[in-house]
């Protein structure tokens, strides 16, 4: 066996590995479901004025946000 090196949240599950306990075949069904929904994103593109794009990259920058994750921010706030 090749002598690794484990981070603390890789020897976590190490240890913890002995515990694990299979799920039933309707909550994996479950679960599957519930990924796949959140697999169906789409891209899209959006057009807007380069100075519009700077300041919002600006603004996620001071907030520590992908400007992506802001512009989506935004969007769910007006709904």
């Amino acid at each position: 066996m090749i002598d690794m090196k484990l981070d603390p949240e890789e020897q976590q599950i190490e240890d913890s590995a002995e515990e694990f306990v299979p799920v039933d075949a309707a909550e994996k069904e479950r679960v599957d479901r519930i990924i796949a929904r959140a697999r169906k994103n789409r891209n899209i593109n959006i057009r807007m004025t380069e100075q519009d794009l700077e300041m919002l990259r600006s603004r996620a920058h001071r907030e520590g946000l992908p400007y992506q994750t802001l512009e989506l921010i935004g969007r769910k706030q007006a709904e």
